[in-house]
């Protein structure tokens, strides 16, 4: 399941294993949500921390040294060796830093200089995994799932310490804060409430200028709900929704790249319910272009000369 909302408000009874990466800075863990985590390790569920050092520290650190971990500014250097209950003939890696954990963890995974870059220890009837983020996959849809072989025996046999009942599932929870904005309803949970209202006014602002553009109001029912991601990374669009990272392009110290994502998100469902034969990722960008072009951001023509290049690259005449 995944989670959209306020992570201390995550309902965790009927959970064994809880994942977590680096996260965002921008939105730190806060003390509610550490005791949460706690709690539900402690109570036997089992938490994977994938993470590694930086410069201001991952969102995630505070919760890693609550448990007595730490990371490390130390590059990972091949080759790496697993310890024999692990059984893990191969082990691939993205690349990254090595964790700093004590002798108190059992260090499962050690890098060429013997750091560890996987690591576990006992925490009340529970379990923590630390791990490298370079260790795991990192694409959403979960089409690279590296060293599965033996993370997923690894994660079976830690979760063993939790019984749940399956016939109830899992239930993802979704951002629990709503505000009304005239039509349009603006969803977002504690920690991206600071910039929710922001966003929905950046998307007032541009909303009249794809109206000039496309000749046209959305269509009915779409662009109802602007949900507010905890993420940088981009957006996406199911017409009546559409949903935008809270820091895309550095966001708010850079505006055009939030302004073309917006124009970019609500341009794919300005049509939709019907039918999308060309409204596709070239012109949906193509309209964020155009949004910042009226807008007076030089961002947009350095943006759209870069495009042209690169179809230049293809079709030097632009004849096909």
């Amino acid at each position: 399941m995944r989670n959209w909302g306020t992570l201390s408000k995550l309902d965790l009874t009927n959970t064994n294993l809880l994942l977590l990466d680096g996260g965002e800075r921008r939105i730190p863990y806060s003390e509610k949500s550490i005791t949460h985590i706690a709690e539900f390790v402690d109570s036997g569920g089992t938490v994977l921390i994938m993470a590694n050092h930086a410069t201001n520290g991952p969102a995630v650190l505070p919760l890693v040294e609550y448990f007595d971990g730490a990371l490390s500014d130390n590059k990972a250097q091949a080759p790496f060796t697993a310890a024999p209950s692990l059984a893990a003939q191969d082990i691939e890696y993205y690349g990254g830093k090595t964790l700093a954990v004590s002798n108190t963890w059992t260090h499962l995974i050690k890098d060429k200089k013997g750091r560890p870059l996987l690591a576990r220890r006992q925490f009340g009837k529970g379990n923590v995994l630390l791990g490298s983020r370079g260790l795991f996959g990192h694409k959403p849809d979960h089409s690279d799932p590296i060293n599965a072989r033996w993370v997923r025996p690894l994660l079976l046999d830690l979760v063993a310490s939790k019984v749940i009942d399956k016939s109830q599932g899992q239930h993802s929870q979704w951002a629990e804060l709503t505000e009304q904005l005239g039509p349009l309803k603006l969803e977002f949970n504690e920690g991206t409430k600071p910039f929710a209202e922001a966003i929905a006014n950046e998307y007032i602002m541009v909303r009249p200028h794809l109206v000039e553009i496309t000749g046209v109001e959305p269509a009915p029912g779409m662009i109802k709900n602007l949900l507010i991601l905890p993420t940088g990374g981009g957006g996406f669009s199911s017409g009546q929704r559409i949903a935008i990272g809270a820091f895309w392009g550095n966001y708010p110290e850079k505006r055009y790249p939030m302004v073309e994502l917006i124009s970019h998100e609500a341009g794919h469902s300005w049509v939709l319910p019907y039918a999308e034969p060309l409204w596709n990722e070239p012109i949906a960008t193509y309209l964020g272009i155009k949004v910042g072009q009226r807008l007076g951001m030089p961002e947009a023509d350095v943006t759209l000369a870069r495009a042209i290049a690169k179809a230049r690259n293809l079709d030097p005449d632009l004849n096909n």
